[in-house]
């Protein structure tokens, strides 16, 4: 398992060819940057094109992504193209969903492996190269996703098509609320089917003070944690499963903010709005390319959500795996973060230890960069340099204005203060009626996303998570700000009018005592 990983300096990057892309939805350490650079350098292109090319590629110690925006557009027109192919587009949804349970199902052959207390370090090398080699495939499955809710490439054809029916569709609702209402999932994912679950724990629960001890809520927390315990970790990081005392403490903060009363109104909003769909699809069901992108839009709304699910439950199958190589190679659990994966590997070939002073170093900060097919990094001092120079400079924006712009995921209006929330650990403190600002939203930030009053992402398109659960919710939201979150401050007062997309900031927030 060789790779080359080249020193990144600041004249490798002309900052005036890149631009922001994301915040990731959990850390982005550099062993997860590690996986995504040669990922996009080996696999990315080739699906949508058929040749090699290479996508480039910064990622920084803040958990940021960039990229080079013409670049980007190349594969954009690829994508839009490759979808195009009907055969391609149900490979594409079928994908989404299925290549990381195939992820998941390689975990069983390596956990039974690792039975064997007798496995040799050279044993376990060889099972770390062929989970290495499998999730960089992988990784191109979550950009694609996520490339086709933004740009609405199948949004869109269902938006075009219900043009054609416009008379009939608005006797029975506004057609831009028809366009929201038709692409919403119906397959239910594993967090729609986890809130059920979480429901009968906190129905059990309000029945006894004492529930954490009760024998019966014990059963049933036991099946809760075999199904979702992988809510607390976060794809091949050093994040272990949720613990029971941890889900005991899920449920006191769930009665805490009446979940099962939530939970009943949202499942009646689910309903009504599943009843319009239906009379809008009997409207329409004559125009079978119509039926068929609606039913398409809807699966890549459900693969959105599913495919990350199925990411974080096949890579907390590798956990036990990873505690074992840490072991080995003498490194903290927590410390595998700081290591490219072929230095894994080579430490497990060798016998040799991991260096503490290089990890040490690696504490301090990182940006890695994947520039023309190659890999670089920079570490340390001069590493967190570079990392919060590519920050500062690539998101600049006029601190004076005081209307953004987005695109309406659920209707309403509301007004009210500013909660920003870079990641999910943040958004616990957002408290209730604030309004969510922040990158984009992943199963984390439901919590939330229910406590909050309206909810408005930087990124995001009709079928992205906010979207969904927004309208599951039916909190008013408006994503594809692009800027919000570096506009708004925890505190500003604003104004959402979420049937034309706009946030207006009404009153900015003292400075910080």
């Amino acid at each position: 398992m060789d790779y080359e990983v080249k020193t990144l300096k600041r004249e490798d990057i002309d900052l005036t060819q890149w631009e922001y892309e994301f915040q990731q939805r959990g850390e982005q350490p550099i062993s997860l940057c590690d996986f995504f650079c040669r990922a996009l350098s080996q696999y990315l292109i080739p699906w949508i094109t058929g040749t090699t090319d290479t996508l480039d590629y910064l990622f920084t110690d803040s958990s940021k992504g960039y990229d080079i925006p013409t670049q980007k557009q190349i594969l954009f027109k690829g994508l839009r193209e490759k979808l195009d192919n009907p055969e391609a587009l149900q490979h594409f949804l079928k994908s989404t969903v299925e290549f990381p349970r195939t992820f998941n199902a390689e975990a069983d052959i390596v956990n039974r492996a690792i039975q064997n207390e007798g496995i040799t370090n050279e044993e376990l090398a060889s099972y770390w190269q062929k989970m290495d080699a499998s999730f960089i495939k992988l990784v191109p499955w979550f950009y694609y996703p996520w490339y086709v809710s933004k740009e609405n490439i199948l949004t869109d054809r269902v938006k075009e098509g219900l043009e054609k029916h416009r008379k009939e569709i608005e006797a029975i609702v506004a057609i831009d609320e028809a366009l929201l209402t038709l692409v919403f999932p119906i397959k239910k994912t594993a967090f729609q089917l986890e809130q059920e679950d979480m429901c009968k724990l906190v129905s059990l629960a309000d029945k006894n003070d004492d529930f954490a001890n009760d024998p019966r809520f014990k059963a049933e927390a036991k099946e809760y944690l075999e199904k979702y315990d992988w809510l607390t970790t976060f794809i091949l990081s050093p994040l272990l499963p949720m613990s029971y005392a941890q889900l005991v403490e899920r449920v006191h903060k769930a009665q805490k903010e009446n979940f099962k009363e939530n939970l009943e109104i949202q499942k009646k909003a689910a309903e009504k709005n599943e009843h319009i769909a239906q009379r809008i699809i009997e409207e329409i069901k004559t125009d079978s390319q119509l039926v068929l992108h609606i039913e398409n839009a809807r699966e890549l709304g459900y693969g959105l959500t599913a495919g990350i699910e199925e990411a974080y439950i096949s890579s907390s199958r590798y956990l036990d795996f990873m505690q074992l190589v840490a072991k080995r190679i003498g490194v903290a659990f927590v410390d595998m973060k700081f290591l490219l994966s072929r230095e894994i590997f080579e430490a497990l070939m060798t016998d040799k230890t991991v260096l503490a002073k290089v990890i040490e170093e690696r504490r301090k900060g990182f940006a890695m960069a994947i520039i023309g097919g190659e890999q670089r990094l920079a570490v340390g001092e001069e590493g967190h340099a570079i990392s919060t120079w590519i920050d500062t400079e690539l998101n600049k924006v006029d601190t004076t204005i005081t209307e953004l712009r987005g695109q309406v995921a659920c209707k309403g209006f509301v007004r009210g203060k500013v909660r920003v929330a870079l990641d999910p650990t943040q958004a616990h403190t957002l408290l209730e009626g604030e309004i969510l600002v922040c990158p984009m939203t992943n199963p984390d930030y439901v919590p939330a996303m229910k406590r909050s009053s309206a909810i408005v992402t930087d990124e995001g398109g009709l079928l992205s998570h906010a979207a969904i659960m927004s309208r599951e919710f039916n909190k008013p939201c408006v994503i594809a700000t692009k800027i919000a979150t570096k506009v708004l401050k925890d505190g500003d007062e604003i104004e959402i009018d979420a049937e034309k997309g706009i946030v207006t900031i009404i009153k900015k927030s003292g400075p910080v005592a």
